[in-house]
């Protein structure tokens, strides 16, 4: 039986948030790729989101 779990308990996003936060820190995609056992950098460029921006309105942070 398989499980049905939602798509936030996904490895994807986990996928996403390490190869960012290792690019973010200099590394090249092609290291990337071999790290997540990936066979073209197109794939793990699926994953790089260092080019999205996150803006105030996005973030749900009351302050006060």
């Amino acid at each position: 039986m398989a499980a049905a779990l939602p798509y936030s308990n996904c490895c994807h996003p986990w996928r996403a948030t390490d190869i960012t936060a290792y690019l973010e820190k200099g590394s090249v995609i092609e290291k990337a790729q071999q790290i997540a056992a990936h066979e073209s950098s197109r794939t793990t460029k699926l994953y790089d989101r260092t080019k999205d921006e996150l803006t105030l309105d996005e973030i749900n942070c009351d302050l006060t």
